[in-house]
């Protein structure tokens, strides 16, 4: 009986924790899961695609090198097996991205609040998990595929085993998370040290490096078979940081850098508490708190150093920080309470609100969401021409978004759609009128945009090559270029390639589509166009290729110029052999721009 009642406070504790850091968990994942899904009807930014890109593309291949040698495998090869399972693409291979993100983030928290809790307090540790929660940074950076994210609960995880006796264990957490992002191995920093703190035997140290090194080929075994690619790949991410001289002195980047991000990520009154945790620390000597206060600092100094700042950048280290303000502000506790209250209020408070005002931001809607939705709306429209090429890229539809690539203005190009998506600042192109003024209200990119209408839309006429004479350098397939059918293809086996349209009497064309259906080739095809007169300036007027969709239904490159009177029309073809072309037609201006 006595040890019944000894074990339920105990068990009462436990379960208060668990409550605890459910709740903490749910506090999280709320904000984190919070427009997930914001900006995916467009092509989302580099840093985000290239994972997600990367591992479809090695989904379809059929294999796991994952060739992009800049990150370790791991990652994506965490990134297919969730895609494999989940069935997804698209879109929706990005929201299934960023929901692990954001699970990871939110998975934070709660090892966070056991951990100080254990080591300080059950209060500690549950103002250090609101300090997470709550963190704006922390926030706004799972609302992108980033890898900084991930990382966090390996890389707390492998301090905490240090800082418990737990060294096998540390050591393997920091070995996956350096298999998911290579910066992660500064952390074996911190954990070197504390291994030759404690007087550990040289040659268990070789042990436990040779070991790291053995379960990191086992992870990302493909940074080592990519071979000069792979080197390449590595120094790319190195150029990404430190390429050119850096514009000032390191004290003064460590300044910007500290004064900067920490202080939007913690508060200043929260990165105060973390800066007095550390400071006890190092005057109590507590073994346990070594790592926690290394590994933030060294972290710190390393991304000062770089020509360039990212927010994400304290995302790896920001839960060692909360750790640090949650042992400055126990403390603080025992010295002055209502000073320490008031100090944890100001820090929530200002995160609270941060948090808040960025939440609010992703309920204006996204401006390129605007735009699309005016150009499915509106009826008439077959073709948009716009200088973002983002727009609608993860959803495609009608009418066709086309990218105007080095558009300044050009009337003609301009004329050839039924309406163009601009940047607010452009001027209104001839024959169109502007309907719509779009700014942002968002806080993330959402460029100000400008929507115009043609004032008459163009109309086109395809002429019947049965009237015309058709010849090209596969003669025997000549007749397959002007039949009305795509499935009968006209075939080259040598490149360059030519076709020859003559007519019988003067005609105007404007613009050339060349029809692939079902069997596009692997690139665009360059193609040269001549006439009577000489070489024609002609502008694509269709996406590549790879950016058409649906995929593989209805594919054709097509290329307008301004109409002038010729008998004759000669493409030039180069690309891969062989080229395939299922229909030529060529196009007169059923509504010339004289009478617009």
């Amino acid at each position: 009986m006595p040890s019944v009642t000894e074990d339920r406070p105990n068990s009462r504790a436990r379960i208060r924790n668990f409550i605890l850091a459910a709740a903490l968990f749910a506090l999280a994942l709320g904000p984190r899961l919070a427009h997930l899904d914001r900006g995916l009807r467009h092509q989302p930014e580099y840093d985000e695609r290239i994972f997600v890109e990367t591992t479809l593309e090695m989904m379809a291949r059929g294999d796991w090198d994952h060739r992009f040698y800049e990150y370790p495998g791991l990652l994506i090869w965490i990134l297919r097996i969730v895609f494999s399972a989940a069935e997804v693409s698209g879109a929706q291979a990005y929201l299934a991205a960023r929901l692990l993100m954001a699970v990871a983030s939110a998975l934070t928290v709660p090892l966070l609040f056991v951990v100080a809790a254990k080591r300080i307090s059950p209060g500690a540790g549950l103002a250090a998990g609101l300090l997470l929660a709550l963190s704006p940074i922390e926030i706004e950076t799972v609302h992108m595929f980033r890898p900084d994210t991930i990382i966090a609960p390996f890389l707390f995880g492998a301090l905490a085993c240090d800082s418990s006796g737990r060294t096998r264990l540390a050591w393997t957490l920091a070995t996956v998370a350096t298999a998911l992002k290579f910066s992660a191995a500064l952390v074996f920093a911190p954990l070197l040290a504390s291994a030759l703190m404690e007087r550990t035997k040289l040659k268990h140290i070789a042990a436990s490096c040779a070991a790291s090194l053995a379960l990191f080929t086992l992870l990302s075994p493909y940074t080592f078979l990519g071979g000069a690619s792979s080197i390449e790949g590595m120094e790319t991410q190195l150029d990404y940081h430190y390429a050119g001289a850096p514009s000032s002195s390191f004290a003064w980047m460590l300044w910007r850098f500290v004064a900067d991000i920490p202080v939007r990520a913690l508060s200043l009154p929260g990165l105060a508490l973390a800066a007095w945790g550390a400071a006890l620390g190092v005057r109590s000597r507590a073994r346990w708190m070594f790592g926690w206060i290394a590994f933030p600092i060294f972290w710190i100094l390393v991304f000062s150093s770089t020509g360039i700042r990212r927010d994400r950048f304290i995302v790896p280290v920001l839960s060692a920080l909360c750790l640090l303000a949650a042992a400055g502000l126990e403390d603080l506790f025992s010295r002055a309470r209502p000073i320490g209250y008031a100090l944890l209020a100001v820090s929530l408070g200002v995160l609270g609100v941060g948090t808040a005002r960025y939440l609010a931001s992703l309920n204006h809607p996204l401006t390129m969401d605007q735009a699309l939705d005016w150009a499915r709306r509106t009826p008439g429209l077959e073709t948009v021409g716009t200088t973002f090429a983002e727009i609608g890229a993860l959803d495609m539809g009608p009418p066709e978004l086309v990218m105007l690539r080095g558009f300044r203005g050009d009337p003609f190009v301009a004329s050839q759609f039924d309406a163009l998506i601009l940047s607010a600042e452009a001027m209104t192109p001839p024959g169109f009128t502007r309907v719509a003024l779009l700014n942002s209200a968002s806080c993330c990119y959402d460029p100000n945009l400008a929507l115009y209408r043609a004032e008459t839309p163009r109309r086109f006429q395809a002429l019947d090559l049965a009237l015309a004479k058709v010849t090209s350098s596969a003669a025997e397939r000549d007749a397959r270029l002007g039949d009305g059918q795509v499935s009968t293809r006209w075939r080259a086996d040598d490149s360059p390639a030519w076709v020859e349209v003559e007519w019988p009497a003067t005609v105007e064309p404007t613009r050339i589509e060349l029809a692939y259906g079902s069997m596009p080739p692997d690139r665009d095809l360059q193609v040269a166009i001549s006439d009577d007169t000489g070489a024609i300036e002609a502008h694509s007027l269709r996406q590549p290729l790879l950016l058409q969709r649906p995929v593989g239904r209805d594919l054709s490159q097509v290329f307008g110029w301004p109409a002038r009177p010729t008998r004759r029309l000669r493409l030039t073809l180069k690309g891969p052999v062989p080229m395939r072309i299922g229909e030529l037609r060529v196009f007169v201006d059923a509504a010339p721009l004289a009478l617009r």
